[in-house]
């Protein structure tokens, strides 16, 4: 009622396919009354449980290794075929193998849900958020048994306005079972949904009372113990240092739209068995599974460090789920806070046995857990042309900042950010895996498109690393962090380049040109 202005507006994200290149696969085979599988599977312990229990078997009667993942990208945590391989391997007495085809994984199998996002924010005069209210509607999909959890919702569902002071908020998310292809994880769960609505939201916001679009977002940063949208204090936050060097790099502009995200640190229990072998050389045994993250290559740096010693002589062996202790699986940007905490644990134990005098072998459990709410901040400016004769974007350019805290792995980090720019940027402009009747009209990469490598325009990133994380020696995850808010600077580039406001992803030359006309 004290507000200034009140503004709202509405926005819808499509369903989209994580599109990992490498396909599904698994073998299962029975060895007296030992039930084995090899997965893709990202959890092999979570698999491993799933499996006992909806085949009555004991957990220490299953043993699931998973030696590759491939691409993930949040969708190979759940498991499809290997139910039914263990009652084809049981009749047959034979080893079953499945391989999935992009035209079954397209239809079948756990997709980023749609969604349409409702907002309601009260400023001042001066633009500073006083109060928020967001409705968050996720088209669920079919099969609950294939929901990551026991809601149906995204990880992220309630974050909408992330990275700023929001002193009230009221946020209602909510998850319809529908008889369509079934939604579950994807990179950054929930996020590319919530920043697509919130991060335009900001911008017509900024226009309507004359201010630039960073300006209004800078008025908005939090300071330390400011409340967020979920009511939890900020420690130590980033964004007013991320938006002032994005500023630096890249001052307002037509044709030049921004976004901010932000991602939380890893949350989860893990443990690992740490080595210092006679001969010198230390053995990491573990069950965190690598998907092209380099986790295997991050434990090995973190115990090199701690210990003092060539990251050569330390050797990471992944065990299954009958050798390694338990692990709830890579996901949730976990890897580097949950398994390297552990890393740092053991390495830490080892070196006091070390320096008590013990001698080799020598074997430590290492174990963490983290929780907290610390985030990561990230904020694109991209440059975009339009074509107003028929819509065409075309993207010129793009500069990420991103706080990132102490980097551990630079090329595996940069790989990261740079792979969720383009992820991001597949799912801001083209990708939408279309149902009509019920039924998945894409059902391939030629209908289904994803961008190569021609499509990703020049990207400048740039490293924040003063503000520590909570990971080791301050490290931050970065697995998940550049891709949700592609899809809203693409929009608000859109906007500035031209004046058309698209509020659907994907942003398409359609939907542009439709948009000018009806202006």
């Amino acid at each position: 009622a004290s507000a200034h202005r009140v503004f709202e507006g509405t926005y819808e994200a499509a369903r989209t396919y994580q599109a990992y290149i490498e396909p599904r696969a698994a073998i299962v085979w029975i060895e007296g009354d030992v039930v084995h599988a090899i997965s893709t599977n990202k959890a092999p312990f979570n698999l491993r449980d799933h499996l006992a229990a909806a085949l009555g078997l004991d957990k220490a009667k299953v043993v699931v290794d998973t030696p590759h993942v491939g691409g993930d990208f949040g969708g190979k945590g759940l498991s499809v075929d290997e139910f039914a391989l263990y009652f084809l391997a049981k009749a047959t007495g034979r080893p079953v193998r499945s391989v999935m085809r992009y035209a079954d994984d397209l239809q079948a199998t756990n997709t980023r849900a749609a969604a349409r996002v409702r907002l309601r924010t009260a400023v001042d005069r001066d633009g500073r958020i006083l109060a928020h209210e967001a409705r968050v509607l996720y088209d669920g999909g079919a099969y609950a048994g294939g929901k990551p959890v026991a809601t149906g919702l995204p990880g992220d569902a309630l974050f909408t306005l992330v990275g700023y002071r929001v002193p009230a908020a009221r946020v209602e998310a909510i998850a319809a079972y529908t008889n369509a292809v079934p939604s579950g994880h994807a990179r950054a769960p929930g996020q590319p949904q919530n920043a697509f609505a919130v991060e335009q939201h900001l911008d017509e916001i900024a226009e309507a009372l004359g201010l630039d679009p960073l300006e209004l977002r800078l008025r908005n940063a939090p300071a330390d113990g400011d409340p967020d949208v979920e009511g939890e204090p900020f420690s130590e936050p980033t964004t007013r240092s991320v938006l002032e060097r994005l500023r630096a790099e890249a001052p307002p502009r037509p044709g030049r739209g921004y976004a901010v995200g932000g991602r939380h640190g890893g949350r989860g229990k893990t443990s690992l068995v740490l080595t210092q072998e006679a001969d010198g050389g230390v053995e990491i045994l573990t069950g965190v599974t690598d998907q092209g993250g380099g986790a295997h290559t991050m434990l090995a740096r973190v115990v090199a460090e701690e210990l003092g010693v060539d990251p050569a002589r330390v050797r990471v062996r992944r065990g299954t789920t009958a050798e390694a202790p338990e692990d709830p699986g890579v996901g949730g940007s976990r890897v580097t806070a949950v398994a390297g905490g552990a890393a740092l644990d053991a390495a830490r134990k080892l070196r006091e046995r070390l320096a008590a005098g013990e001698r080799p072998p020598l074997r430590v459990v290492g174990e963490h857990t983290a929780g907290g709410h610390a985030l990561a901040v990230y904020a694109y400016a991209v440059d975009a042309t339009v074509d107003r004769e028929t819509g065409q974007v075309r993207l010129t350019g793009a500069t990420l900042v991103a706080d990132v805290g102490t980097v551990i792995n630079p090329v595996a980090l940069r790989g990261q950010l740079e792979g969720g720019f383009a992820f991001g940027l597949g799912q801001a402009v083209m990708e939408e895996l279309r149902v009509e009747g019920g039924r998945v009209v894409t059902a391939n990469l030629g209908d289904y498109k994803i961008p190569t490598a021609a499509d990703v325009p020049p990207l400048r990133v740039i490293l924040l690393t003063e503000a520590k994380g909570s990971g080791p020696f301050g490290a931050k995850s970065v697995g998940e962090l550049s891709n949700p808010a592609v899809g809203p600077a693409v929009a608000n580039a859109v906007a500035s380049a031209c004046g058309a406001r698209v509020r659907s992803l994907p942003v398409t030359a359609e939907k542009v040109h439709r948009t000018l006309a009806g202006r």
